[in-house]
């Protein structure tokens, strides 16, 4: 797939080359889609990160956090000895989270790589579907833990 160039209207919403999503990421609305977002999803992934293990005191990575129900999750889950990095390509409600083991960054996994080996468990789950160059994306998230992945796309 191409990246765009311009605008474009995808059914009636105008995107932009900035970002290639069709929805706002900010607002009443970007709130609500969130918090159904979270309300459908978080408890399978929730259970799948569970039993794939997760420790305190890991450092965990969320790719895409959106609205940070599940970097929230991770911050209590590793405990103030643990960390954190939840990105997007809007940090907006995530910077409205506080957590003392929380960094936020605005990051875009389709071209920007993390640290080697930095990571014990790496979350991605909706943002994917925006992606044209998944594997690209797939190998800077593989890249950036310490062991290997066990990858589940959602």
């Amino acid at each position: 797939m191409k990246e765009w160039q311009g605008n474009r209207v995808v059914n009636g919403v105008e995107t932009t080359p900035a970002s290639g999503y069709v929805f706002d990421n900010a607002g009443r609305t970007a709130e609500g889609r969130y918090r159904e977002l979270s309300r459908v999803y978080d408890e399978n992934t929730i259970r799948h990160i569970e039993q794939r293990g997760i420790d305190k005191e890991w450092s965990c990575l969320e790719i895409g956090g959106g609205g940070g129900s599940i970097a929230s999750w991770l911050c209590a889950r590793v405990g103030v000895r643990g960390r954190v990095l939840a990105t997007d390509l809007d940090t907006g409600f995530l910077e409205e989270l506080s957590y003392a083991n929380l960094e936020v960054r605005r990051h875009d996994i389709r071209t920007e790589g993390l640290l080697t080996g930095e990571f014990d468990r790496a979350h991605a789950r909706l943002g994917w579907i925006h992606l044209p160059d998944r594997q690209g994306a797939w190998r800077r998230m593989i890249e950036a833990l310490k062991t290997s992945p066990w990858l589940r796309p959602c």
